[in-house]
């Protein structure tokens, strides 16, 4: 990589988008955090928008810009970090079709029950490497089933916030990474695939689960539309 090149990085945190340019030898050059809300509907429940994680990621970027005074063509990749354990379901266009329910809900827990019928506690740990939760992605997903059946029957894809922004960013759906996917409780992670067995013994669609790629997965470039409206090249790798 150019030494004269930069790294764009959006960290899709909890409160906030951290965005952050490095250069190839990982010196920072610029930050700036845009931060977003949380809603709590009820003691419990966390829920956030995920289109608010996209106009993060505009706003920060024109702030970066602005603040570098870099032109975008120095720009060499986008790389993307984010909070785990949610549940984003979308159609097949990537039109999201429920709020984030995000790690710190725990509003599933009487799918958790069913789940520790359905479930040796210990046999579960051995194949997904985590215990039956309702902060984690599994029961979330049968939560949505069992209180929105027809979402859940409009949906292609159950995402995280990273892959919903991978989406947005170059038009690839249905994608996330091992890390991701090992804190949904679906990943059987000695076989490093989902836990097909698991997840319809549960009376979910396995297909609905994303497709897995390494984190370093170079998923697409930049589409044209993202581009114009970050005001970056075409075809950045992201």
């Amino acid at each position: 990589m150019d030494k004269d090149c930069y790294i764009l990085v959006f960290d899709i945190g909890t409160t906030g988008n951290k965005c952050t340019l490095f250069r190839p030898d990982g010196h920072r050059v610029c930050a700036h955090t845009v931060n977003y809300n949380t809603t709590y509907l009820r003691p419990g429940w966390s829920q956030q928008k995920p289109e608010d994680y996209w106009e993060s990621v505009v706003a920060g970027t024109r702030a970066l810009l602005e603040k570098s005074g870099i032109n975008p063509s120095q720009i060499a990749v986008i790389g993307l970090s984010g909070h785990m354990n949610g549940c984003i379901p979308v159609d097949g266009e990537g039109n999201v079709l429920f709020p984030n329910i995000i790690h710190s809900d725990c509003r599933s827990h009487p799918q958790c029950a069913g789940l520790m019928k359905m479930f040796d506690a210990k046999d579960f740990y051995y194949i997904t490497g985590n215990r039956i939760d309702p902060h984690y992605t599994f029961p979330k997903v049968m939560w949505l089933k069992d209180n929105y059946p027809e979402i859940y029957a409009k949906t292609s894809y159950i995402l995280n916030s990273k892959d919903y922004i991978s989406f947005r960013l170059t038009g690839e759906l249905g994608y996330t990474d091992f890390s991701d996917a090992s804190l949904t409780c679906m990943l059987n992670l000695r076989e490093g695939k989902w836990a097909e067995e698991l997840v319809k013994e549960a009376g979910l669609d396995v297909n609905k689960l994303p497709r897995l790629v390494p984190s370093f997965y170079i998923l697409g470039g930049l589409s044209p539309q993202s581009a114009g409206v970050l005001g970056l090249k075409v075809g950045t790798p992201v």
